[in-house]
């Protein structure tokens, strides 16, 4: 239908006719959904993809392509939460749900002989009166809940380096304009784990021997001479603090191995060699200072978190022995168990993928400072813009 109204002096028209009233378009008109109903474009799959595209146009990146202050990164680490709250939670969460389980069945069996001897024993001085009850532990139990530790320990450093291997790409990704789905966040997992926690388990190890050296060297003289003189006890002392300062040393070269084992597609020695580059010299202590904090801030949320949990642990625990009248210790110890590992697995879910994340950018921050990579991921950011461009005003023709 067309309206009756023709120009001035044109034939058929009318002077006397006003033309008609067109309203001003809202700024809030959205051109691509008006065309798709002049047009009786269906609603649907292609609308949701157009609805895409709108938002990679219109959203600010994760983090500014060029070299970053404090601010920014943290800002960055905190971000995630924000744009990819569900991708990130259900990869993390997945992760570590496994890793609790193995954790809580290690811990529980690493902790059976030792509970089992302290239940015996508690039942034998409640039976006899004047007797003498040992409570000390045996070898077997005091190796058992070492190795319980120990290995509770390596599943941590890998279930914290596999959910990094999916968070590098994923903070990259929302920096450079090129979203990442939770299908290809698991593709990076599967790819660069295995290599990440075969790094993690590397560095942990350099961290233990550099320890247990120093701690030996530290502790021998006291072994010489049978502890005589408590002046040997300073180079003790001198080996602990030694062994701190080695560990910040290394955990300061070595906390930018892994994203760049996966964002550069790197071995773990060779993704070594490349942290350590990228921390050599006075830049060092800035991302020490800025690791340290991340963690600090990390600890401090998780202790949140898990400390709820820990204290209803500790008061189910001991209702549970209140109760039973002490007779029910191997009870109140799994279930106190059980319900600490919850509360850890709750915290490290919530909080690792911003410490994660933070290790990333603190990453590309040095590559951007160092190797001006800023202007390559500004090339690949305005190539996807422009992608993303092209593509929304052929959907507006």
């Amino acid at each position: 239908m067309t309206s009756p109204w023709t120009a001035p002096g044109s034939e058929g028209g009318r002077a006397d006719e006003a033309p008609p009233t067109i309203a001003p378009m809202s700024p809030w008109a959205d051109p691509v959904a008006d065309s798709d109903r002049a047009a009786g474009a269906p609603a649907g799959t292609a609308a949701s993809e157009r609805a895409q595209r709108r938002e990679l146009v219109a959203r600010a990146p994760l983090f500014p392509l060029r070299p970053l202050g404090l601010g920014e990164i943290l800002g960055a680490a905190t971000g995630l939460y924000r744009l990819r709250p569900r991708r990130m939670l259900v990869v993390s969460a997945v992760v570590f749900a496994i890793a609790t389980v193995i954790i809580t069945l290690l811990s529980g069996i690493s902790l059976v002989p030792m509970v089992g001897t302290l239940q015996a024993t508690m039942e034998q001085a409640s039976t006899s009166t004047g007797a003498e009850v040992d409570l000390g532990t045996t070898p077997a139990e005091a190796i058992a809940v070492l190795a319980g530790t120990l290995a509770t320990s390596l599943i941590s450093v890998i279930a914290v380096q596999v959910v990094t291997a999916a968070m590098a790409p994923l903070a990259l990704a929302e920096a450079t304009g090129r979203p990442l789905s939770t299908s290809r966040m698991w593709a990076s997992a599967r790819r660069h784990g295995p290599r990440a926690a075969l790094l993690g388990l590397i560095i942990a190890l350099a961290s233990a021997l550099l320890v247990g050296i120093l701690i030996a060297l530290g502790t021998l003289p006291l072994v010489l001479t049978g502890g005589e003189n408590l002046w040997l006890l300073l180079p003790l002392g001198l080996a602990v603090l030694l062994s701190i300062l080695g560990v910040l040393w290394l955990m300061a070269r070595t906390t930018l191995a892994t994203p760049a084992l996966v964002l550069e597609d790197l071995g773990p020695v060779a993704a070594l060699r490349r942290s350590f580059a990228l921390t050599r010299g006075r830049r060092l202590w800035r991302v020490l200072g800025i690791t340290l904090l991340l963690m600090l801030l990390a600890y401090v949320a998780m202790q949140m978190v898990a400390g709820v949990v820990s204290m209803v642990a500790t008061i189910v625990y001991i209702a549970i022995l209140v109760a039973t009248q002490f007779q029910q210790l191997m009870l109140a110890v799994g279930v106190m168990l059980v319900l600490s590992m919850l509360g850890s697995f709750i915290a490290s879910t919530l909080v690792q993928p911003f410490v994660s994340a933070g290790t990333t950018v603190l990453y590309a921050d040095e590559r951007m400072r160092q190797e001006a990579w800023d202007v390559e991921l500004n090339r690949a950011s305005r190539e996807r813009r422009d992608e993303d461009l092209s593509a929304l005003a052929a959907d507006i023709r």
